[in-house]
């Protein structure tokens, strides 16, 4: 058996749906959406013990420690843009 170290995680894409077409109609509001789901998203991935792997344009590549802290940061953030937007 090799000296590796193993860990279970549970990992999470996140995508803003219609970041693409937004952004052709109208570029100055999807980049507000973009920074209000940036700083909301971080809040809410590390709240409930998220890590940040991979960020490109609107998508997020998130770490977890476990499978049962992805759906309350992925409702988390969902309710709070919903609401912000």
């Amino acid at each position: 058996m090799s000296d590796s170290k193993r860990k279970l995680a549970a990992i999470m894409f996140t995508d803003i749906v219609g970041y693409s077409k937004l952004m052709n109609e109208d570029e100055s509001r999807a980049m507000q959406l973009l920074e209000n789901y940036d700083n909301i998203g971080e809040k809410c991935f590390s709240a409930l013990g998220g890590r940040l792997i991979k960020k490109i344009g609107d998508a997020d590549f998130v770490e977890f420690p476990s499978a049962l802290d992805v759906g309350p940061s992925s409702r988390t953030s969902k309710f709070v843009l919903f609401f912000t937007l």
